[in-house]
């Protein structure tokens, strides 16, 4: 048996950081240019009502048949703006940055954050190749912050509850962990600009 099938299910709200790892990962998307006006719109509306119901989620979020439902429209979206002659690429940043909306929507307990990470990073690889903006780098580095910090307090969070203490996750997630969280990626990245060219 895997680590991740002895793994709580969370029932918590999704982290802040979650919310802010698909914004940035959307915005990345966004500013290639390469997006319907109306996916943008529906993607922001999927993001802000996450935002909004994140303490309180309504129940159409925790119910397969809307969730599936909605995968599928999605589905049928992307499929026809290929057929109307759009690239596969762009069709499947369409896919991307609808389903990251949905995904992030979705308040059904889980085990991990994975899918929603996989489908941001998505997201960005796919903007990589299709923008030259400048924003592009400093998005990506605010990405790596959010995304790591998403990770880290999921994982905070599970092990607390693993460990039979729920509260232990408060006292551990703090201001000087997030610095640090900031700074390594920071390095990270300083690290890769000094390898890469």
């Amino acid at each position: 048996m895997s680590r991740v099938e002895f793994r709580e299910f969370l029932e918590l709200p999704r982290p802040a950081a979650a919310i802010a790892m698909v914004a940035i990962a959307s915005l990345t998307l966004s500013i290639t240019g390469q997006l319907a006006p109306w996916a943008v719109v529906l993607a922001t509306v999927g993001i802000g009502a996450a935002a909004l119901l994140r303490e309180a989620p309504r129940a159409w979020q925790q119910s397969g048949l809307v969730l599936n439902g909605s995968i599928g429209v999605i589905m049928i979206l992307s499929a026809w703006l290929f057929a109307q002659g759009q690239l596969a690429v762009v069709a499947l940043a369409h896919f991307a940055i609808l389903t990251q909306a949905l995904q992030l929507l979705d308040a059904r307990p889980r085990r991990s954050e994975f899918l929603l990470v996989a489908l941001s990073l998505f997201q960005v690889i796919l903007a990589a190749n299709l923008t030259d903006s400048v924003f592009f780098p400093p998005l990506l580095v605010l990405f790596a912050v959010a995304t790591v910090w998403t990770l880290m307090v999921h994982t905070i969070r599970a092990e607390a509850l693993e460990a039979g203490e729920p509260g232990a996750a408060r006292r551990a997630i703090t201001g000087g962990l997030l610095r640090m969280t900031g700074i390594a990626c920071l390095f990270s990245v300083l690290l890769a600009l000094l390898l890469f060219p």
